[in-house]
């Protein structure tokens, strides 16, 4: 691990974990999502602050060749596991990766997501479904599956990507923002329930990144595009990681867009709704 991180570690009087337990198993950082994006970097990260990674994402060629980036910049031990986590097998593919590897897990990254942008009645029940079932599901049901570990062993914990959206209701991507608001809650009550046990939870609120995120989502050309606080997703980990390792529940990257997250607070949602819609709404 980086000299910079230990002091860290050192300074805030948190304990470093083993790299392996009891029973010979090594500890890895499993990130989803971690082809591309800010999954990517968040893998990217973590390896370069001396972890080994377990990588997942639907897409194996484009997530092999992700891994293997890593490892050339880090020279950190990448296994990557092509699986639909928004499915059961999906689900039971991670497990039996780990169990391959004789590895366990130390930090989960929960990044994994898909949003779709247009009006709620226009979208079909495919696209609903796999919106649930990644966003909200496969985040809950993997915290669920390593959670136990991490609380027997008195340390580890848990970093989930969420958004600045989760601040607000989202029309024209309604279930999207429903979806991070669900993170971020979810992540608030964990967090009070693990207190003192060793774990720790995090979730990072971004606003609009540089990605092909908005693209896929059919957003390409929606007014929030033109918001001047977009950041890039090296910036996002950068500020995950140290936020996570801070102990921080909520860590939103970006002045501009921290400022956004209070107005939550301060304007009525009957005021805040319209704006956020405009913002949302697809420009022809």
């Amino acid at each position: 691990m980086a000299l910079a991180s230990k002091t860290l570690f050192v300074r805030l009087g948190l304990k470093l974990a083993s790299k392996a337990d009891k029973n010979g198993r090594t500890q890895v950082v499993l990130v989803t999502g971690a082809s591309e994006g800010i999954g990517y970097e968040l893998a990217l990260r973590f390896a370069r602050e001396g972890h080994d990674i377990m990588a997942v994402a639907r897409s194996a060629a484009t997530l092999q060749a992700a891994s293997q980036r890593i490892r050339d910049l880090t020279g950190r031990a990448v296994h990557a596991v092509a699986a639909d986590i928004s499915s059961q097998s999906g689900l039971d593919i991670v497990d039996e990766a780990l169990s391959q590897k004789n590895a366990y897990v130390f930090i989960l990254v929960n990044n994994a997501g898909v949003g779709y942008g247009g009006e709620f009645a226009s979208q079909g029940p495919e696209e609903m479904r796999r919106l649930i079932d990644l966003n909200m599901y496969a985040l809950t049901e993997l915290t669920r599956r390593y959670l136990p570990g991490m609380r027997s062993a008195r340390h580890g914990g848990v970093l989930n990507v969420g958004s600045l959206g989760g601040f607000y209701p989202g029309p024209y991507q309604a279930i999207y923002y429903a979806s991070k608001a669900y993170v971020r809650s979810l992540t608030n009550a964990l967090a009070w329930e693990a207190w003192g046990s060793g774990v720790r939870f995090s979730v990072v609120s971004p606003g609009p990144v540089h990605t092909n995120f908005h693209q896929k989502a059919g957003a390409g050309n929606s007014n929030y595009l033109k918001f001047p606080g977009m950041v890039s997703a090296e910036r996002v980990a950068r500020s995950a990681y140290h936020g996570f390792f801070m102990r921080r529940r909520v860590i939103v990257p970006g002045t501009l867009v921290f400022i956004a997250s209070m107005f939550s607070r301060a304007i009525p949602t009957f005021i805040i709704t319209p704006l956020i819609g405009w913002l949302l709404k697809k420009r022809y």
